[in-house]
């Protein structure tokens, strides 16, 4: 198979996974949630996350970020 088969391939695996991911995430209830870095682009961020699916929800206020890292 030609390099550029190879990676057209991998995409479109990519996107059949994250797809099945963003449906496992859109079932999730989000009971439980914690502080953690999340990968935003190429930079991480603190985010509200579910504990279950892993799904970024929202962002920590300044006082929750500064009590997260002093734990």
């Amino acid at each position: 198979m030609s390099r550029k088969k190879d990676i057209v391939n991998l995409k479109d695996q990519r996107k059949e996974i994250d797809k099945s991911i963003d449906e496992l995430q859109s079932a999730c209830d989000h009971k439980s949630t914690s502080i953690k870095s999340v990968q935003q682009n190429q930079s991480y961020q603190y985010m509200w996350a579910c504990n279950d699916c892993e799904k970024a929800l929202s962002y920590p206020t300044p006082k929750e970020i500064e009590d997260y890292v002093k734990s």
